[in-house]
């Protein structure tokens, strides 16, 4: 279910709603608490990693199987955190108990915003504001 562009698209309440996914991110959670046994992949560009080690070693190892765990589970908390930052302005709730953040960081970068000379910065790439009507 494709919640963030519906949203983006400007769907009205009861369409947004229905497109929250459930049992996707509930199967890749499952899939990245079991990396010991399964490579969950949320993102085309880790395919090639994937073929690469399946190649070379017959299989994933564990360090990238870690990885692809964490990853995957950053994106369904992003999922999370949309569905989460949506509702609170559905009910123009400006201090939520709980607030979410979800998004991408866009590179690294040490001269960024609030980062001390030894330590490397982590721009925030915030998703657009995802309007939808009630």
């Amino acid at each position: 279910y494709p919640f963030e562009a519906t949203v983006a698209r400007g769907a009205d309440f009861e369409t947004c709603i229905e497109n929250i996914d459930i049992g996707g991110p509930a199967m890749i959670r499952a899939a990245a608490k079991n990396y010991g046994w399964i490579a969950v992949a949320t993102d085309a560009d880790d395919m090639a990693a994937i073929l690469e080690e399946a190649t070379t070693h017959g299989g994933t190892t564990l360090a990238l199987r870690k990885k692809l765990s964490a990853k995957a589970f950053a994106r369904t908390g992003a999922y999370d955190a949309a569905i989460s930052s949506w509702y609170a302005d559905q009910l123009e709730d400006k201090a939520p108990a709980y607030r979410a953040l979800g998004g991408k960081l866009r590179g690294r970068s040490a001269n960024a915003a609030g980062a001390a000379g030894d330590q490397q910065g982590h721009p925030f790439n915030a998703p657009p504001v995802r309007p939808c009507t009630r």
